[in-house]
């Protein structure tokens, strides 16, 4: 590393550590949605439309400006299966699992090893477990409460 871009990082993390704490939260924030949509080779319009939001608005977050809402950390969870372990601490892989693996819950559960692997990954990811339940109660809530729909 040259003395220059030494200077530069230097000189990054001190303005970093002389921020607060709601400052850090939302630059590392930043930083990882830029993170996520350079991975996904996406421009900001587009993962701005897939996430249900405005250009604008993902350009403030990007720059730390706001921080991201819950619709929009839930869209980046259950859309693009981002581990929100990996978005807010920093631990594991950005992705939970890659979209091939995702399980379909219509065609779920016509063996016990199927069931067996769902909740050891559901254990193993508390981004995999909503997910997974999300989808449940998405597609089979109604059935859970017959009753509601006689009434």
């Amino acid at each position: 590393m040259n003395f220059k871009t030494f200077w530069v990082k230097a000189n990054n993390f001190l303005e970093f550590e002389k921020m607060d704490n709601e400052k850090k939260l939302k630059a590392v924030m930043a930083k990882r949605i830029q993170e996520i949509r350079k991975a996904l080779n996406l421009k900001q319009g587009e993962l701005a439309d897939r996430l249900g939001c405005s250009r604008s608005n993902l350009s403030q977050i990007e720059h730390g400006v706001f921080f991201p809402g819950v619709s929009i950390l839930d869209a980046l969870s259950s859309t693009f299966n981002v581990s929100l372990d990996w978005l807010f601490r920093g631990r594991g892989s950005m992705f939970t699992f890659e979209k091939e693996n995702v399980f379909d819950l219509q065609d779920f559960g016509k063996d016990t090893g199927e069931i067996t692997l769902m909740l050891k990954k559901m254990k193993e990811s508390p981004a995999i477990k909503h997910r997974v339940l999300s989808d449940f109660f998405t597609n089979f809530g109604d059935e859970l409460h017959p009753d509601d729909e006689a009434a």
